[in-house]
């Protein structure tokens, strides 16, 4: 999976789901891994939830590290960081995480889903910081056509 597909996927997930945050200031939310109801961030939803030890589960859902914090963090069974993810979103470079995080966080990317309750859609803003992000040519490329 390539970073813009990770974006895309991203995308299309929250507009048929809820966000896993909590609001932190009028602009910006911190995220939960996954919530008690069971929403979830955009770095929580790429977690490994099945095959993860119940004690990592309750640990990751209780304190939500975030997600620069997590790549340095063992958890209760020993695991590392962002060895908790899904395998096919292992090779996604740690800064695009945070960037990710950062556009999943931010109460001004998003707006409710006209089409689904329980979704959103990016806002302008939200539009605005997904051009930045595809644009970080060091691990976005450009075309070159």
């Amino acid at each position: 999976m390539t970073p813009n597909e990770l974006l895309e996927e991203t995308i299309a997930y929250y507009a048929n789901h809820p966000r896993g945050t909590q609001s932190v200031s009028p602009d910006e939310n911190a995220c939960q891994y996954r919530t008690m109801d069971g929403a979830m961030c955009a770095v929580g939803r790429c977690l490994d939830w099945d095959n993860m030890p119940e004690e990592d589960a309750a640990w990751m859902s209780a304190n939500s590290p975030t997600v620069l914090s997590l790549h340095d963090k063992v958890s209760p069974s020993g695991v590392r960081g962002l060895g908790a993810l899904k395998g096919k979103y292992k090779d996604i470079p740690r800064q695009v995480w945070s960037h990710m995080q950062r556009l999943h966080d931010r109460t001004d990317h998003w707006e409710p889903n006209p089409a689904n309750p329980l979704g959103n859609v990016l806002t302008a803003d939200g539009l605005a910081w997904l051009r930045e992000l595809r644009l970080l040519h060091y691990y976005y490329p450009l075309p070159t056509a």
